[in-house]
Parts: C-alpha cells; sequence; structure tokens
C-alpha cells in the first residue's frame, strides 16, 4: 500500500517536487521565527534574577541625577549600587553599530558574576582609568580591537572636545554561559565619562539607569516599590523593575516583536495548508479512474481511504523533513549573524518537535479531504467519470 502511495504521489514528479519544495521552505520558516521568538523569550526570562534595575518613570531616554545612588543605597534591602549610561557613540561610521556602557568597574562587575574573563582580568580594568572590556562576539566581528589596542568612538550623544573621538583601551574580553548576556558589548569606566563631560560642560553626567543586586533574602517587589516610594515626588519619578523587565521594555520599543513573529508564523503554516490541499485535490482528481479499478478489483473503501491519506502524510512528512533538516543544519550560521540582536538563537528540541508535528497535521488535513471523497466514490462513478 506505501509503495502504490509514492507511485501515485510521483506519477507528476514535478508538481510533487515543488510541493515538497515549498513544504521545507516553509517548514524551515516556522522553525526559523520560532527559534527567533524562543531566544527573545531566553533573553527576558533568564535577565538576572537578584537584579533589579532604577530608571525614571518617564522612559527610557530620561536621565537622573547622580544624587540619587546615595539615596538609593540608603534604602532597606539594597546593596551596592551601580551606575549605568548609555554612550551611543560611532565606530568610523554609524553602521558599525554595537552597545556601549559607561559603568563603574567595581560594582559593574560584582553585580554580573556571570561574565567571564577570557583575555586580561577585571582587575586590569579596575587600574586602567581609559580601559574597556568588550565581549567576544564584539571581536569576532572587529578582530581589530584586540587586548591592548586603542578603540576610537565618535560621540553622539556625548560628544568630546572640539568634536575629536573618545579613545578607549582594549584590557579585557570576556564571554558568558547564559544567554541573557550580551557578549556583543562593551563597557568601559565611569570615571573617565565623568571627568571628560564635567571638564567639557562645568557639570556631571546625569546616570540613565542605577543596577544593585538585593540583599540577600530580601523581597525584590517590596525593594523596588521602597525605591520608588522614595522620589514619589521628584525631582525625578523612578521605576524600578527586574531585569527581565526592564529588556521587555527594549522590546516594547519596536512593538510586539514575539507576537508579529507567530502571526507571520501563522501565515506561513496556511499559506503552505492550502497549496498542499490544492496538490492533492488535484492528484485525486487525476486517480478517479485508478480508485475505480481498486475497488472493482475488491479494495475496500477503508483501504483506498487510507491510500489517499498516506500520500498527503507522505508528501509533507518528505518536505517537512527537509525543512527540519535546513533549519538544524544552518543554526551556526545564523547564530554567528544573529549575534549582535538575537544571542540566545538556538533550534531546540521542542522548536524541531513543534514544526515536525505541524508538518505531519498539515499532511493530515491535506490528505483527508481527497480521502473522504474517495471512500465515498463508487467503482462505476469512478470509472465514468470525466478527468
Amino acid at each position: 500500500m506505501l509503495s502504490l502511495a509514492f507511485k501515485n504521489l510521483f506519477a507528476h514528479p514535478l508538481r510533487s517536487l515543488l510541493t515538497i519544495g515549498a513544504l521545507s521552505i516553509a517548514t524551515f520558516l516556522v522553525s526559523f521565527l520560532a527559534s527567533l521568538v524562543t531566544a527573545l523569550d531566553v533573553g527576558l526570562e533568564g535577565s538576572g534574577v537578584r537584579r533589579l534595575w532604577t530608571q525614571t518613570a518617564v522612559s527610557l531616554f530620561a536621565s537622573m541625577p547622580q544624587s540619587y545612588e546615595q539615596k538609593i543605597e540608603n534604602v532597606e534591602g539594597v546593596d551596592d549600587v551601580v551606575k549605568f549610561q548609555w554612550f551611543g557613540g560611532d565606530y568610523i561610521e554609524p553602521e558599525n553599530f554595537f552597545a556601549k556602557f559607561a559603568v563603574e568597574p567595581e560594582g559593574f562587575a560584582a553585580a554580573y558574576p556571570e561574565m567571564k574573563m577570557v583575555q586580561g582580568s577585571m582587575e586590569d580594568f579596575f587600574a586602567n582609568r581609559r580601559g574597556a572590556i568588550i565581549g567576544d562576539q564584539l571581536l569576532e566581528r572587529f578582530p581589530e580591537f584586540e587586548v591592548g589596542k586603542i578603540v576610537p568612538l565618535l560621540g553622539t550623544i556625548f560628544p568630546n572636545e572640539g568634536g575629536k573621538a573618545w579613545e578607549f583601551e582594549v584590557v579585557g574580553v570576556y564571554t558568558a554561559e547564559e544567554p541573557y548576556i550580551d557578549r556583543s558589548a562593551m563597557f568601559f569606566h565611569w570615571d573617565y565619562f565623568e571627568d571628560t563631560i564635567d571638564a567639557l560642560e562645568g557639570v556631571p553626567p546625569e546616570v540613565g539607569t542605577f543596577v544593585f543586586v538585593p540583599e540577600e533574602g530580601a523581597d525584590l517587589d517590596v525593594v523596588a516599590a521602597r525605591v520608588d516610594e522614595l522620589f514619589a515626588g521628584g525631582p525625578m519619578r523612578t521605576l524600578t523593575t527586574t531585569e527581565s523587565e526592564f529588556n521587555r521594555q527594549f522590546i516594547g520599543m519596536i512593538g510586539s516583536l514575539p507576537r508579529f513573529l507567530s502571526f507571520l508564523g501563522a501565515g506561513v503554516f496556511v499559506a503552505i495548508l492550502l497549496a498542499c490541499i490544492n496538490t492533492m485535490l488535484m492528484a485525486a482528481r487525476e486517480q478517479t479512474h485508478d480508485v475505480g479499478v481498486l475497488k472493482a478489483l475488491g479494495f475496500s473503501d477503508g483501504r483506498i481511504f487510507t491510500l489517499m491519506l498516506a500520500q498527503g502524510l507522505a508528501l509533507c512528512c518528505i518536505g517537512g523533513g527537509l525543512g527540519l533538516l535546513l533549519a538544524k543544519g544552518s543554526e551556526p550560521a545564523f547564530q554567528d549573524a544573529l549575534a549582535r540582536y538575537f544571542p540566545a538563537y538556538r533550534v531546540t528540541d521542542q522548536t524541531l518537535l513543534g514544526a515536525a508535528v505541524i508538518s505531519v497535521a498539515i499532511g493530515f488535513v491535506a490528505g483527508i479531504i481527497p480521502a473522504i471523497g474517495a471512500r465515498r466514490l463508487s467503482p462505476v462513478a469512478a470509472l465514468r467519470a470525466n478527468v
């Protein structure tokens, strides 16, 4: 029965191969889009379980006075507080974008123990006022950023004197096993940043976010509420959230990306389902006389039903299998290409299983419609049909 199903399936090889090719691409796209959504979820849910971020309640683009640091440290349940400021800046040209932050080195190292130095050391970072550490993925992207080299950055948000470039010396390269750690970023000394801005503008820079790890055993929600209550009357109200929620706000700035990707995957699924149904209906119509002959020879309605259903399942399983191989085989290439935006990109077993189930479901739906029609068809009607 199975060999007969394959023989009938490839009676028109070009049509079958085109459908299989379309199925392969569709399955690959569904797997790829699902992997992007998974990467976003990993980055959000896994982000620093015990870290809290304090920003202004207005937006991510507003800053807070440095005096907030000492006040936050005095809140019950708060340990050391680390200042963060988004630097911006261009390396040669705007297209060479990567994240750059001014941080307090010692506090930063204590707050992010997940970061492991693979070149240089944190002590080198502490000691060099113009020192900077970079992620290993950033080094792969810009091999010239090796330890000991100077990285010039043209200030966009914070221009240097006379428009000249800021210069940072790479003193270390970090990595991390945790997928939520951005390994394509650069971190440099807050003191160098503050002294330069203070000398140019006569006032110290403000702080974009304060990051801290609450004391062991402290309730995160309670600590966050205490911090925000402290500044409820201004001069700048605050919003304190977990690191995962803070990162979720970045995703929200570009819309509901996970939902958009999910809708896109659903659209691909519906399109290929309709294409497969059309292919199977055409195949069933062309096999009407064959069905009549088989029934006249004694094949039962159940066996005819199984034959038509097997064709749909075989078609989609072949196409789906090729798509899954393509999705898994291309994983390393996409990990490199998407490291800047989706550092946690992985084609998980759960994603592959889901795509496989979708392929089988498409095959079942595409096969059962003509299978029901063939089962109901009488031998005489099938032999007399004008096809």
